[in-house]
This record gives C-alpha cells, structure tokens and sequence, in this order.
C-alpha cells in the first residue's frame, strides 16, 4: 500500500476527503478523495476473510473509466440504472485502490498499475504476520590513509579537551 500512498500522495491531501464512503460488505472501509475531475478510493478489508464481487456502488457518469490500482486492472462496471457496480477482489485483512477518471491513464498511472499488477501477484496470506529482524553483521572496513592537508572548506581543529556545554549556531538561511 505504501508504494501506491506514495504515488498518490497529492490525491491524500484532498481538502474533500470523505471517510467512510459506503461499501457493500461488512468491514470493508473506505475513503474517497476527489482531485479535479478524478477520484480515489482507499479501501481496506478489516474481515478475516476473502470479499469478492460487488464492492462498491457510484453515481453513473458518461465515459467514466475505473481502475482497479492496488491489482493494476481496469474495471468493468456493471450499469445499475442511474448508478454502477464496481466488482474487484479484497483479501483478508488487505486492501484495494480504485482510480474514476473520464481521462485514459498517464504514463505514471500505466507504471504504477504494472508495478502493484506484479506486487499483488502473490496474496498479503503467503508473508508472514510478525515482522523478521534481521541479523547484523560486523562488516570489516579498511582504513583510509590520513589526508597530508586539509581538504578544501575544511578548518582543521587542534587537539584538546573541550567542553560542548552548549553551542551557537548562526546560519545564514535565504528568504524566498
């Protein structure tokens, strides 16, 4: 989820940002965030279970496109009278994204669909739950030879005991 956050930032900051828009199935929770003539929907299945099918319900919009963006698909909406129903797959305890543009996607749209169509390729069930610490390892590091002068912007300071009680620093900042 936080390669498609990442990419979507500037839809998550939606001054029109509505929790809780209404799904169909219980547990399923979402958020809409509406940017210029596109909305996003961040979705998550708090269910210990599989949900498919039917996920969501829309005001029907002449030549709206919807993106499935967590599985990278294009969805095919099914025509409700005034309204349509977006059908995708939620995984247990996972997630789901969905993009409404009257636009074809970008380049960066394309990228991100190919790039979650292979993250979400293997189910959120095949990792493990607890986190893995990793082992550390002492990596051995050479010693560097002592520099004969002093690089360039450097100020060489003598050796000596020092008290750093505390310290003044003046930076010069420009105003923009």
């Amino acid at each position: 989820m936080a390669v498609l956050e990442r990419a979507l930032a500037p839809f998550l900051v939606s001054q029109d940002w509505e929790p809780f828009f209404p799904m169909y199935n219980y547990g399923v929770f979402a958020s809409r965030w509406p940017s210029g003539d596109k909305t996003l929907w961040t979705i998550v299945n708090r269910n210990e279970y599989n949900i498919n099918g039917y996920q969501m319900e829309l005001n029907a919009q002449e030549g709206m496109h919807y993106f499935d963006l967590y599985h990278g698909n294009e969805l095919t909406p099914v025509k409700n009278g005034n309204r349509v129903i977006l059908s995708f797959d939620l995984e247990l305890k996972g997630f789901g994204c969905v993009l409404a543009s009257k636009t074809t996607p970008d380049s960066s749209v394309l990228s991100l669909m190919a790039r979650m169509k292979a993250l979400s390729a293997l189910p959120l069930a095949n990792f493990k739950d607890e986190p893995e610490v990793l082992k550390q390892q002492i990596v051995q590091i050479d010693k560097i030879k002592p520099s004969s002068q002093v690089p360039a912007g450097m100020v060489k300071i003598p050796a000596g005991n020092f008290n750093l009680k505390y310290m003044v620093l003046k930076l010069k900042v420009p105003m923009v």
